[in-house]
C-alpha cells in the first residue's frame, strides 16, 4: 500500500507477512547526509515509545526493542535514502521478509512500514496512526518486537526515510 500525503512530500507505505529514551522535541535536519549513531538511535527509540503508547492506549502489550529487526530497518531506510526510492522491495528485489531473515531474525510474523519525508518522530508515528494500514500493523497484537531505522540524504527525493520492522520470534 502506498498513499501520498500533502503535496506529495510525504509517502507511507506498508506491508505484513506470516505475520533510556530521548525526550522533548526531536527534528531532522536534512542538510547532513547522515545522521549520527547516536541521533538515529535516539530517534528510533523515540519511534519505539511513541508506537507503544499507542499499543497501551488499547491494551495491547508494549513492543520489545529487538536489534536484529533495527538493523534490518535501518540498512533498508540507507539504501532508500541512497539510492533515492520508496519500497517495501530493495532495488535488487529482495523483499523485507528476506531482508529481516538475513540479519539472522528467525520469525513466525513480521510486518514493514515505511514513511519518508516526516521531520520527526511524532510526525512519522502520527502520519502512521492516520492510515488505517499503517495503523492496523502498529496495532497488530501478533507482533511482540519492533525494529525502527532513519535515515536521511539531503540529494533524495525526501530527505527523510523511516521503516518499522515487525516480528514475533518462533
Amino acid at each position: 500500500m502506498r498513499i501520498a500525503g500533502g503535496g506529495g512530500a510525504i509517502v507511507l507505505a506498508l506491508f505484513v507477512a506470516g505475520g533510556a529514551f530521548a525526550e522533548g522535541p526531536v527534528s531532522i535536519s536534512v542538510e547532513s547526509r547522515v545522521l549520527s549513531k547516536k541521533t538515529s538511535s535516539r530517534f528510533a527509540k523515540k519511534v519505539l515509545k511513541l508506537t507503544n503508547a499507542q499499543r497501551v492506549k488499547t491494551g495491547l502489550q508494549a513492543l520489545r526493542w529487538n536489534a536484529l529487526l533495527a538493523r534490518a530497518a535501518a540498512l533498508h531506510a540507507r539504501d532508500m535514502a541512497d539510492n533515492d526510492y520508496f519500497s517495501h522491495d530493495s532495488l535488487d528485489g529482495r523483499t523485507f521478509d528476506e531482508r529481516i531473515a538475513e540479519q539472522g531474525y528467525v520469525w513466525r510474523t513480521v510486518g514493514e512500514n515505511i514513511a519518508a519525508g516526516q521531520p520527526t518522530p511524532k510526525a512519522v508515528v502520527n502520519a502512521w496512526m492516520n492510515s488505517p494500514g499503517h495503523r492496523a500493523n502498529i496495532l497488530n497484537g501478533a507482533f511482540a518486537e519492533l525494529g525502527v531505522g532513519v535515515a536521511t540524504n539531503a540529494a533524495s527525493t525526501y530527505g527523510v526515510y523511516w521503516v518499522q520492522d515487525f516480528g514475533t520470534p518462533r
